[in-house]
């Protein structure tokens, strides 16, 4: 699962795939996300057939960028009901500068 929208980070690289690669729950304080972030699909594909060991050499990785982003407890709502990791890409593309954000 990832949601795809180009967002052009501080630096002014454009990305344009992203995933979330973790989901931390500290009960009673904050849910934490972390968000990786690729230049497209491509460039992610190429890291999932890095870690299956299907790249051989030397291997010349993609431009990522990754951020935390925290949800207070106050503001959890129903996050934690049902499928956890939909929930969390739902309320990413509510956040910005992901809204409009589709999946993929």
């Amino acid at each position: 699962m990832a949601i795809k929208i180009d967002v052009k980070k501080s630096n002014g690289i454009v990305l344009n795939y992203h995933h979330i690669a973790m989901i931390t729950v500290d009960i009673n304080q904050r849910i934490n996300i972390l968000v990786r972030s690729y230049l497209d699909q491509d460039a992610r594909q190429y890291d999932k057939d890095y870690t299956a060991g299907k790249i051989e050499g030397e291997p010349a990785f993609p431009y990522t960028d990754a951020e935390y982003i925290t949800i207070e407890w106050k503001d959890i709502g129903n996050l934690l009901i049902g499928d956890l990791t939909k929930n969390m890409y739902e309320w990413l593309k509510t956040q910005p500068p992901y809204i409009g954000a589709i999946d993929v």
